[in-house]
């Protein structure tokens, strides 16, 4: 079972009329339990170290949800330490590589949830080093371009919390130049829109703070109306009986 699978086990939980938190922890003793099965599996095969990290990452973004900040890092370091061994005996696989930014991404997300500001930075940059690096290898495969967003949008949000306003806009903008090229490039992809009007938001609550108020409206404005055409896209293509088509298609999930 992989993570798409896991993200509909709460929902079951709590139709078999569990709480929410009961079925939060009925599922997080599940994880613990197949990462138990893939520790003991190891001794007869490597391959179970792979399933040990995805199980680890599980946990740890688990544990940060309910604010176990000191388990989630735990988990996700243990995690990050068997996937850089992984990415190192195959540096030319992007998989591994991406599984060491994602894991990076959540190291940042606790470390900036604990106050440690620094450290959540360090771990959005190295994160945004391996995917700026990845995207110079694969320039047609156009994850690496939504994943290095995720990386500035992380970046600014940290510089924001600095009180770097300079730093965060400087990200801000970066993710923003990106999503906005690829929106105009994929018009019927939902997801880049979507993530344009994230980022407009990101900098007109940046603006506004700073009191740029026309700025902070004029970006707002935007954003509503971004949103308003996606839905009606949506609208239409639920009235024709379409699925919405998915941009990011190059680089399967794990199986």
């Amino acid at each position: 079972m992989r993570h798409s699978e896991r993200m509909t086990d709460d929902k079951s939980a709590r139709a078999g009329g569990q709480s929410e938190r009961e079925a939060f922890d009925a599922v997080t003793g599940e994880c613990e339990e197949r990462l138990a099965a893939a520790r003991a599996a190891l001794a007869s095969d490597t391959n179970a170290l792979d399933d040990i990290a995805w199980e680890l990452v599980i946990i740890g973004s688990r544990k940060l949800h309910v604010g176990e900040v000191v388990a989630a890092l735990a988990a996700y370091e243990e995690a990050l330490a068997i996937q850089r061994d992984i990415a190192a005996q195959a540096p030319d696989d992007p998989l591994p590589a991406r599984d060491v930014s994602m894991t990076l991404d959540g190291i940042g997300h606790a470390r900036q949830q604990a106050g440690d500001l620094a450290g959540a930075r360090r771990a959005y940059e190295e994160s945004l080093v391996i995917r700026r690096t990845q995207a110079a290898r694969e320039p047609a495969n156009d994850d690496w371009q939504r994943y290095i967003s995720w990386s500035l949008d992380y970046l600014g949000d940290a510089s924001l919390r600095g009180n770097d306003p300079d730093g965060a806009r400087a990200a801000y903008q970066d993710s923003l130049a990106i999503r906005r090229a690829f929106a105009a490039r994929f018009p019927d992809h939902a997801d880049w829109p979507r993530a344009l009007a994230v980022s407009l938001d990101r900098i007109g609550h940046l603006e506004a703070t700073l009191g740029n108020a026309e700025t902070a409206r004029r970006l707002q404005t935007e954003a509503d109306e971004i949103r308003r055409d996606v839905a009606r896209t949506d609208r239409e293509l639920d009235r024709l009986g379409i699925a919405a088509r998915d941009p990011f298609e190059k680089l399967p999930p794990k199986t």
